[in-house]
């Protein structure tokens, strides 16, 4: 339909399957795309805020709100759908992050790391949300800090599922310092099995997707989790 450059036309035909099907969220999302498509960022927000009425737990919703209120100039908008999406989900890292990486690059570095001092201060026992920090201080040009929080987790959980990642960070911020040298240096990105305290893991790629032979500097730049792992062990991890 917006091919068809019928945009009030669509928008009138998606708006009565809406009232036939008001707890549609896939009905309400087509109608928000619609109406942002046509610049009316106030009528796509109302449809974004009713989807995430009808799906709460659902963390693309507010993200979608939040990246439309960005969209519209509208920081504040923003910010303010994250900080509820924290209190809406506190068990879900995810939107720390993201409102972390709002206040970076929207206010200033300073801001973002007040706010990750507070979530740590409040759950400081949280392992996966010191890993997500860490990974947030990396990304942002921090790495040192990134490897503390790193090394606090391998304290921890030095054997579990969370130190290993931790194990396998720390390498990936020691290749990446010496990248220079090595970024052609090639490294599978198959299925496979790696031991790890004489367990066997199974690192899997996002939405199993894998490379085949790459290069070193890929891996790093994609976070290619299996060749990343191979990457580690060139540095003895």
């Amino acid at each position: 339909l917006r091919r068809a450059g019928e945009g009030e036309e669509a928008i009138a035909l998606v708006s009565r399957a809406v009232e036939a099907a008001p707890r549609s969220v896939d009905l309400r999302l087509m109608l928000a795309q619609l109406y942002y498509d046509r610049q009316r960022h106030a009528d796509s927000r109302r449809q974004l805020e009713e989807i995430i009425r009808i799906e709460p737990e659902v963390l693309v919703h507010r993200f979608r709100l939040a990246q439309l209120n960005l969209f519209a100039r509208d920081v504040d908008g923003a910010e303010q759908v994250l900080r509820q999406a924290v209190a809406d989900l506190p068990d879900i890292v995810e939107t720390r992050i993201a409102l972390a990486h709002l206040l970076a690059a929207q206010r200033s570095f300073e801001a973002a790391d007040a706010e990750l001092a507070g979530f740590r201060k409040a759950d400081p026992e949280n392992l996966p949300l010191l890993l997500a920090i860490g990974e947030f201080y990396a990304q942002r040009g921090h790495p040192d800090r990134a490897e503390v929080l790193y090394r606090e987790v391998l304290d921890e959980d030095g054997t579990g599922a969370q130190g290993l990642v931790a194990r396998v960070r720390v390498a990936a911020g020691q290749l990446r310092a010496g990248e220079r040298g090595r970024a052609a240096t090639l490294v599978d990105d198959e299925p496979s099995t790696f031991d790890f305290e004489g367990q066997g893991w199974t690192p899997r790629n996002y939405e199993d997707e894998y490379d085949g032979v790459i290069t070193l500097r890929r891996a790093l730049a994609q976070s290619r989790n299996v060749a990343t792992v191979r990457a580690a062990e060139m540095v003895g991890f």
